[in-house]
């Protein structure tokens, strides 16, 4: 093989790995806010379901009602403006929430290929969160809180 050749494979190859590391930057740097909105939401709904007995909320108003509480247990959200807002934007346009999820189902949920079966929280678009932070992906911090109140 002549010394033009394997430059030229090599040139090609340096290319092809650079470009394909900046696409996955920069995806993973896009899917940032949904992470934060993932976790927020994830967040949110296990203090709602330790302030009302376990019950799950209904709508958007009766989860970020909440929301007015994150200080006194000493919560926060990892998406929030220091003004009360989020910084991605509201949450509903970001995050998707099964109102009408089974507390049973997620109980008896079993893991299955890195995952639950059970998606009660999704982006907007239904899709799974493509970025999510380590231990904040929300049906695992919801199918957690709810084993862990189980096996008391």
């Amino acid at each position: 093989m002549s010394f033009r050749k394997i430059t030229v494979g090599l040139v090609f190859f340096v290319v092809f790995a650079v470009v394909w590391a900046a696409y996955e930057m920069f995806s993973t740097w896009r899917g940032i806010p949904d992470a934060y909105a993932a976790w927020d939401t994830g967040t949110l709904i296990i203090m709602y379901l330790e302030s009302h007995d376990d019950q799950w909320p209904r709508s958007w108003d009766e989860l970020l009602s909440v929301a007015e509480t994150l200080d006194e247990h000493g919560k926060r959200l990892r998406g929030a403006n220091g003004e009360g807002g989020f910084i991605y934007g509201d949450l509903p346009n970001r995050v998707s929430i099964d109102w009408d999820v089974d507390s049973e189902a997620i109980v008896s949920a079993q893991w299955k290929q890195d995952r639950l079966p059970v998606r009660m929280v999704t982006r907007a678009d239904g899709k799974d969160f493509p970025v999510v932070w380590e231990g904040a992906e929300p049906n695992e911090m919801i199918w957690k809180y709810f084993r862990s109140r189980n096996s008391d």
